[in-house]
C-alpha cells in the first residue's frame, strides 16, 4: 500500500493523523483484514473485536466524542508493537460536552499492517501490558 509507513509506531501515528483529518479509509487501509481490536474494558463495546466491529467502533467514538485533537504525549517504540499514550480533545455534539481525557493504545504491526490495537485508559495497566513497566508501574 502506498504512502503508508510500516513500524506499528508510524502505523500508529499514522492512524492519528487519518483519525483528525477524518479520513477513516485510510485508517482502515493500514489495518490487517483480520485484526483484533480490544476496546478498554471500561468501554460498553469492551472485548475483543473483528474487523468490522472495530470500524464501528471508531466510528461511534468519531460521532459521540467529536473529532477533537489527539496529541501523542508519551511514545514507546517496541519494534513490532508501539505504545502511545494520547490526549485526546473532547467536543461531543451530542452532548454538548468539552473536555479532554488520556488514554493509550498499544499496537501490533506485521508484514506493514496493523495486526492488533488494544485501549487503555488507565496508564499503568497500558505500561505494564506493554511490558514497560515492572509490578508496581
Amino acid at each position: 500500500m502506498s504512502g503508508v509507513p510500516a513500524s506499528a509506531s508510524d502505523l500508529a501515528r499514522f492512524g492519528i493523523d487519518r483519525w483528525q483529518s477524518g479520513d477513516f479509509e485510510a485508517v482502515y487501509a493500514s489495518w490487517h483484514p483480520d485484526i483484533r481490536f480490544r476496546p478498554d474494558v471500561n468501554f460498553p463495546d469492551a472485548g475483543e473485536l473483528n474487523n468490522q466491529q472495530a470500524r464501528r467502533f471508531v466510528e461511534d467514538q468519531q460521532q459521540f466524542m467529536g473529532n477533537g485533537l489527539l496529541a501523542v504525549v508519551e511514545e514507546h517504540d517496541l519494534g513490532e508493537r508501539c505504545l502511545l499514550r494520547i490526549r485526546q480533545q473532547v467536543d461531543a455534539p451530542a452532548s454538548g460536552v468539552r473536555s479532554s481525557y488520556e488514554w493509550s493504545v498499544l499496537a501490533t504491526a506485521r508484514e506493514g499492517k496493523l495486526v492488533r490495537v488494544e485501549f487503555f485508559i488507565d496508564r499503568t495497566e497500558a505500561l505494564r501490558a506493554a511490558g514497560v513497566a515492572g509490578p508496581d508501574g
